[in-house]
């Protein structure tokens, strides 16, 4: 009686010219009333007749005018009703005659609907009305559904113990419910908060925006176990399913075809472009693999990494074309895909790589890229065992996440110069000048663009801790996504291309991050627009208590570990002289340190007095060494260090590597570290992301975007 809707769309020509995929004939399916489509199973059968009833009586609710009641007898003595009643007696021996007994079935009908009900009236049964069951008991099916199947909040939810609310909305099958119930978008948080509160299987975080099953350890308190291999059986009959439907195909898949050489050509500058190269992570496996086998030739610019077509092959839509043709002809397909002449191909082909001898150079084909990858790397403080979490990630998504220690931790610090995307920043004319010279993509400076290559930077480690710099924001009052939600998820007055803020943290919830706005200035040119900085923290490791300015913007959030981990008290801060710099003002470097005096001294007081560890990731608009030596003429630190411990700042980057690397492409303070993540002597750093090399800055920094990238740094208490 159901039929998958994947079969149908293949096997009928007609309905793949119609539809685009398999979801939109989904899609079109559910607005018959004869068929009802199961989204989660992905199968389509003929309704029956209470479901039909059901489907009617939604319509007529919804066609009601200014919310009059709809009862029981008079939805039957519609027309379109009544023609139902008539079919179906007609099929069956049921008597549907008289009204008493239509009244009753669809009383029947309706009591097992997934969104109406039938609601007792004070005149009597007789007159029984129709109305909508609450949000609440709409949606708290089809959410135990989701994350009880296999969904990618499901996944998420066994993997750290807790899914983020704004994932699960994003849910085809939730989605569809919430289009079906009228449920807008402002409301659709507290909708799923009331039925998560009356589940019986899951519940809620304490701030109320990502759940978790009931009675559940963390992850991190189980034992880590290993990820159970297939049968041999399922092996072989997964191996031997496929190339029985595709032996035919390769058989004959000698001679590559024109279309396959230009989709696979398109593939494979698409995932070796460098920046998606290096946020794969399946080909950064296998280029530091190719890098150790380098033996130093990346320090001299000759080293050129080179992967086979096995290597290609563990990217899925490669795999697929890939799939048509026997070896020799996979062979073929690719010599055609690299051989054009083009200089943005990011790859070449050649018959012998430098590590095979004999035979196999002969017969192989390799692929060599273009160019010297420039990427950066962990350089961890010595051997560590924590360490291991960020040099080797896990490949398998599907397997559990081994999170670092309660003890350990993982800071970035981000600036993302949001003025760059405002038509009318101070920037402007530098930005012109650099477009009209071709070294700036026009396309780099929409927010929309810039916008997904910041996400997947951020996403990139999974950072327990994120301070963003320089991120815009509408309004001038600060924000936080605990108490103020409705403002986040409210798309009516929080226009992506405008507030930077809100559609970065659309973007960050999903993976269960919380945020703390604090504006630093108004953004010349705007009335509403206003500039400042931002921390996000991951939920299912640590808790806000409290936030608060610490001066000029100066942006202090107060976390405490949910594993028994440190408290901390980090700091984000761009000062408003620092925007005033770039924006072509001289400052000097007492000048500029004026605006962060105050907020070192609130953040050391309360980091004393509450004995929290403070971290202070900031964009100081200076050398590295500049800023840390205005930092210690500061006279209320040295009193304070003559009567109690001393309390110094530590740079992060300079207690592992022996140097900051230059993290500024700025007009004023290119090439210098102005980016710095400091902490006290009670934390050290076990491992850094190393900086890009020198020659990097100028033109190549440019064209990505002028964005400056950020600095992961894992820190562990020194007592530990």
């Amino acid at each position: 009686g159901t039929l998958p809707v994947a079969e149908l769309f293949e096997n009928t020509s007609w309905l793949k010219i119609r539809f685009r995929a398999t979801a939109d004939l989904a899609r079109a399916l559910s607005h018959f009333g004869e068929f009802l489509v199961d989204h989660h199973l992905g199968t389509v059968r003929f309704s029956t007749f209470l479901e039909r009833l059901v489907g009617l009586c939604e319509m007529l609710l919804k066609e009601a005018v200014n919310g009059s009641m709809l009862t029981l007898k008079m939805a039957v003595n519609v027309p379109a009703m009544q023609s139902l009643f008539a079919q179906e007696q007609e099929k069956s021996d049921k008597d549907l005659e008289r009204e008493s007994e239509q009244v009753e079935t669809l009383r029947v009908a309706l009591e097992y609907a997934e969104i109406l009900q039938v609601m007792p009236s004070d005149e009597g049964r007789d007159f029984d009305f129709i109305d909508w069951r609450s949000p609440a008991e709409i949606l708290l099916g089809p959410a135990e559904t989701v994350l009880s199947g296999r969904s990618e909040a499901s996944n998420i939810l066994e993997l750290e113990g807790e899914v983020s609310l704004a994932l699960l909305s994003e849910d085809p099958i939730i989605g569809r419910m919430l289009e079906r119930a009228g449920i807008k978008s402002c409301q659709v948080l507290a909708s799923l908060q009331s039925a998560l509160q009356i589940s019986h299987d899951f519940e809620l975080d304490s701030a109320g925006l990502s759940c978790r099953r009931k009675g559940q350890q963390r992850p991190e308190q189980l034992e880590q176990l290993e990820p159970t291999a297939p049968a041999e059986d399922d092996d072989a009959e997964a191996a031997e399913a496929p190339r029985a439907r595709g032996w035919h195909r390769r058989r004959r898949g000698v001679i590559p075809s024109d279309k396959d050489a230009v989709d696979l050509r398109k593939l494979l500058q698409h995932y070796f472009q460098p920046f998606n190269l290096q946020h794969n992570r399946v080909l950064m496996m296998l280029l530091q693999a190719s890098f150790e086998r380098s033996h130093g030739q990346y320090a001299t610019g000759e080293w050129k990494p080179y992967f086979t077509i096995q290597d290609i092959r563990l990217m899925p839509r490669i795999k697929d074309v890939l799939n048509r043709y026997c070896f020799d002809g996979q062979k073929g397909l690719l010599a055609a895909a690299v051989d054009v002449e083009d200089e943005e191909m990011p790859v070449r082909a050649c018959f012998e790589a430098r590590d095979a001898k004999g035979m196999c150079a002969q017969r192989m084909l390799w692929l060599e890229l273009s160019y010297t990858p420039i990427f950066r790397y962990f350089q961890p403080a010595g051997r560590c065992q924590e360490v291991q979490v960020l040099l080797e990630p896990k490949i398998d998504t599907r397997q559990k996440v081994e999170a670092m220690s309660p003890s350990s931790f993982l800071v970035m610090s981000y600036s993302v110069s949001s003025d760059l995307s405002y038509c009318g920043s101070p920037k402007a004319d530098e930005l012109i000048e650099a477009t009209a010279r071709g070294d700036l993509d026009p396309n780099a400076l929409f927010w929309e663009t810039r916008l997904q290559k910041i996400k997947r930077q951020l996403l990139w480690h999974a950072a327990d801790i994120i301070c963003v710099q320089g991120i815009h924001s509408v309004g001038e009052r600060a924000r936080c996504s605990e108490t103020n939600t409705r403002w986040f998820s409210s798309y009516s007055y929080n226009d992506p291309t405008v507030n930077h803020l809100a559609s970065l943290y659309r973007e960050l919830a999903k993976k269960n991050y919380g945020v703390v706005f604090m504006p630093t200035l108004k953004q010349p040119g705007s009335a509403q627009i206003h500039c400042g900085n931002a921390v996000f923290w991951k939920r299912t490791r640590w808790q806000m208590e409290r936030y608060w300015d610490a001066g000029k913007g100066a942006l202090c959030v107060e976390l405490t570990s949910k594993l028994q981990g440190p408290e901390l008290l980090v700091c984000c801060s761009r000062a408003g002289h620092v925007y005033a710099e770039e924006w072509g003002k001289n400052l000097s470097n007492e000048e500029l340190m004026s605006q962060l005096i105050p907020a070192q001294r609130a953040l050391l007081q309360h980091s004393s007095k509450r004995s929290l560890r403070p971290i202070w990731c900031a964009d100081f608009g200076m050398d590295s060494d500049a800023a840390l030596a205005e930092l210690a003429k500061d006279e209320h630190l040295q009193k304070a260090d003559q009567e109690a411990s001393k309390q110094t700042w530590f740079s992060s980057t300079k207690s592992v590597l022996g140097y900051d690397p230059w993290t500024s492409s700025a007009r004023f303070t290119a090439g210098q570290a102005t980016d710095l993540i400091l902490h006290d002597e009670g934390l050290h750093p076990i491992a850094v992301l190393k900086g890009l090399p020198m020659e990097c800055h100028g033109k190549w920094l440019s064209l990505r975007s002028f964005d400056s990238d950020g600095c992961f740094h894992g820190l562990q208490p020194a007592t530990e």
